[in-house]
This record gives structure tokens, C-alpha cells and sequence, in this order.
């Protein structure tokens, strides 16, 4: 009720002060200074009353969801590393663990097992090597690990 009324209040007092400044002119202004009172009260009561009819105070904006960030995680048993490793022999396993220790990348047990260890070891001689892009298929794996083997 408060906006409206006020809203209403300023139209009033505009639309007298430029029926004043036009019927009754004062005596110090000439024709321009009344055009530009004319002018800037006519401004100022167009702005409140686009002000006022642009507000909706009834209305209350519901908060949006924000999305959840969940990190993608990668489990490095279903990498290229790991399918590569898997695939080749007991026996192979255990001389590229035993290859990559001896360049000194790898720490663990000499046990043909695929696992942090052997996974970090790979990614860290492959760094070293300049051959990180061949990491991100089976087929650039194999020719690491051949390397290694042979």
C-alpha cells in the first residue's frame, strides 16, 4: 500500500510543480530555465514511476539449487596400465616390477601384482621417458612394457 501511495504522492507533486512552472513563471527565469525544470521534473517523476512499476514486492525469488561438484575419479585398476599389465604372463609381470625397480621407480614387492605401486612406477618411467602420451591406450602400454621386457 506504502508504494503505491507514494508512487502517487510523487506524480502529484510533479504534475503541480510543472503546471506552476508553466502558468506562473518566475520572475529571475526565462523561458529556457522553466523548459529545463520542466524538463528534469518531468524525468524524475517518469524514473520513480518506472522504478515503481518495475519493483514487485509480492514476489519472492525461490534460492536456485547450486550444482554439487563432484570430483570424476578414476580407479587406476580400469586404466590402460592395468588391462596392459594384466594381460601379460606371471613371469612378465614379475621382470617389468623387477625392470622398473632397477631404474629405480618402483619400491614394492617383486610379486607380478598390479597395484599402486606398479601403476605409479609406470606413470613416473613413462613421465621420464617423454612417453607420457603413449599412457592413454592399450596398444602405446604394450610398446612401454615391451621397453621394459625386451
Amino acid at each position: 500500500m506504502l508504494p503505491m501511495f507514494k508512487t502517487k504522492a510523487v506524480a502529484a507533486v510533479t504534475a503541480v510543480a510543472l503546471l506552476l512552472t508553466s502558468a506562473a513563471p518566475s520572475f529571475a527565469w526565462g523561458q529556457r530555465e522553466q523548459d529545463v525544470l520542466t524538463g528534469v521534473l518531468g524525468t524524475i517523476l517518469i524514473g520513480t514511476l518506472i522504478n515503481q512499476a518495475t519493483k514487485h514486492p509480492n514476489v519472492q525469488h525461490q534460492p536456485q539449487p547450486q550444482p554439487v561438484y563432484v570430483p570424476a575419479t578414476t580407479s587406476i585398476y580400469s586404466t590402460p596400465v592395468a588391462a596392459r599389465f594384466n594381460a601379460y604372463s606371471n613371469n612378465n609381470q614379475r621382470r617389468i616390477q623387477s625392470t622398473l625397480s632397477a631404474y629405480g621407480y618402483y619400491n614394492g614387492p617383486i610379486d607380478g601384482v598390479f597395484g599402486s605401486g606398479t601403476y605409479n612406477a609406470t606413470v613416473a618411467y613413462a613421465k621420464a621417458t617423454g612417453k607420457s602420451n603413449l599412457l592413454t591406450s592399450q596398444a602405446g602400454v604394450a610398446s612401454l612394457y615391451e621397453a621394459l621386457l625386451f
